[in-house]
């Protein structure tokens, strides 16, 4: 065999060898990482007591799950907020309300509900909440949306306030519960599943592409 040809055959079994390891360890990687992401999702989609809800300066309902908006505007009712955003919907407030099944809300509150019609996603969406709290001063906001969407939520809108130094704000999490995702036992479901790695890699978007 020719010295050329071994070398050859030789330097192929390394670069495979380091690929294979390469690649294993990434995977390992990814696993342990899938693994801390579905511990934060399952602990910020756990629901939490309604009356246990602290008052806060302003509720940031993000549209686009079931009931989210319902449970937005019974925080705002009791007395939970100053002011209630209203982040990613491009109808108006009567017709919210009505596609909701919302009805008897007071003059006065329906004065205290802000729309933004501007957010596309989550990451607009957490741009537009830092905006409101600028606008308002506001020290505690109370973030609504659905279980298995609170976890990412959360990262792109604290992501967002480290940027602004003005903002001194508390985060408080309200999940609405989804009937497409049971933070304990999502795992044994086909829907559970496409939901967390859908978020997993959403999240991980987030974080590496630029905005």
């Amino acid at each position: 065999m020719a010295k050329s040809t071994y070398m050859f055959r030789k330097r192929s079994r390394y670069n495979s060898r380091w690929l294979t390891w390469t690649l294993g360890f990434l995977f390992i990687l990814l696993v342990w990482d899938m693994g801390r992401f579905s511990g934060a999702l399952e602990e910020k989609a756990r629901g939490v007591d309604f009356d246990s809800i602290p008052s806060v300066d302003l509720i940031a309902v993000l549209t686009g799950g079931q009931g989210r908006l319902k449970e937005a505007f019974r925080l705002l009712e009791s007395g939970q907020g100053r002011v209630l955003l209203i982040s990613g919907t491009s109808a108006s407030l009567e017709d919210i309300l009505q596609a909701n099944g919302i009805s008897n809300i007071p003059p006065p509150l329906m004065s205290r509900v802000i729309l933004d019609p501007h957010s596309q996603g989550t990451f607009d969406n957490a741009k537009e909440i830092k905006s409101a709290v600028l606008s308002f001063d506001a020290r505690s906001v109370l973030v609504v949306t659905s279980n298995y969407h609170m976890q990412r939520s959360l990262e792109l809108i604290q992501d967002e306030f480290s940027k602004e130094p003005r903002v001194d704000t508390v985060l408080h999490a309200y999940p609405v519960n989804s009937p497409n995702f049971d933070p304990d036992y999502w795992f044994i479901s086909a829907t559970g599943w496409q939901i967390f790695v859908s978020e997993y890699f959403k999240s991980l978007g987030a974080k590496f592409l630029p905005q």
